[in-house]
């Protein structure tokens, strides 16, 4: 199938059959990645989520101290991933991603001396870590 006609850009799944109500309105979530570069202000600094998938870079300098991340979207999906990219110099600091300022969010370890990624999913509620 199709999705543009000019590109002949395309997707391979399946559309969803809708068995008891034609009237039914099926979400398909499109499995899409978006890079975002972060910088840093005070220790902290914030991206809008877009995308099912992001990787978020806040690794252009060593971090300095402990730092919150604050992720933000209009309307994050249940099960969207994010991949949180950032170094250290010499001592290993800590990485908080939050949703808000209210979150208590969760905390990613830093390691000394070393560029670190990982990722977190929204569950509809909050982040948990997956690595």
């Amino acid at each position: 199938m199709f999705l543009n006609k000019n590109t002949k850009a395309s997707y391979n799944f399946v559309a969803p059959e809708i068995e008891e109500d034609t009237e039914k309105v099926t979400e398909v979530q499109f499995p899409t990645f978006e890079k975002k570069t972060v910088t840093l202000s005070s220790n902290a600094g914030s991206a809008t989520i877009k995308r099912t998938k992001t990787l978020v870079d806040i690794s252009a300098n060593n971090l300095a101290a402990a730092t919150t991340l604050t992720l933000t979207a209009n309307k994050i999906d249940a099960g969207s991933v994010v991949f949180v990219k950032y170094k250290c110099g010499g001592t290993a600091y800590n990485v908080t991603v939050k949703k808000n300022a209210d979150d208590a969010g969760v905390t990613l370890a830093g390691t000394a001396s070393s560029t670190t990624c990982k990722s977190v999913m929204w569950d509809g509620e909050a982040w948990i870590v997956l690595n």
